[in-house]
């Protein structure tokens, strides 16, 4: 299982992503409006993302 945490500076957010190693699948978990730090991941790390995760709401 491959865990990776990504902080945004200034909004104080934390997304997290999680990849099933083996499978080669990952999910988002609260992710920021800007997708494309989790697609590099993504791509990087040779998985597919294919699940978003929300824990709440920001207004």
């Amino acid at each position: 299982m491959l865990l990776e945490r990504v902080y945004t500076l200034g909004l104080a957010q934390v997304a997290y992503i999680v990849c099933n190693a083996e499978r080669r699948v990952a999910a988002v978990i609260d992710p920021r409006r800007d997708v494309d730090v989790y697609l590099r991941w993504a791509d990087d790390h040779d998985c597919e993302i294919s699940a978003i995760l929300e824990t709440h709401v920001h207004a």
